[in-house]
């Protein structure tokens, strides 16, 4: 659903997400893939005038009211644990991460 208190760039979220895979695996930093920024016109190849929203907040006053519902994880663990759960499945048929 989402957290509207867990507001992050999408840059933000890569450098995240690699910082916990780092620390679960045990895999320095340096040995994982660097992470560059590419320009969004570029990466949605809509060229030049493609404009994106800077900042997306999830409303969940529909869910606090229909379900009784709130936020109980937060972005670090909630990736940690997506993490930790991607890990164990055996990925069959899938790109295997490269560590050098």
């Amino acid at each position: 659903i989402g957290n509207p208190e867990n507001v992050i760039s999408i840059k933000e979220l890569a450098h995240l997400t690699r910082n916990s895979f780092s620390k679960i695996k045990g895999v320095p930093i340096n040995k994982l893939p660097q992470i560059r920024s590419v320009k969004e016109e570029d990466y949605y190849g809509m060229g030049k005038g493609f404009q994106d929203i800077d900042l997306r907040v999830p409303s969940i006053k529909i869910a606090r009211k229909t379900l009784n519902w709130k936020p109980s994880i937060d972005l670090k663990q909630g990736i940690g644990s997506a993490i930790k759960s991607f890990l164990k499945d055996d990925h069959s048929g899938r790109a295997k991460l490269k560590i050098k």
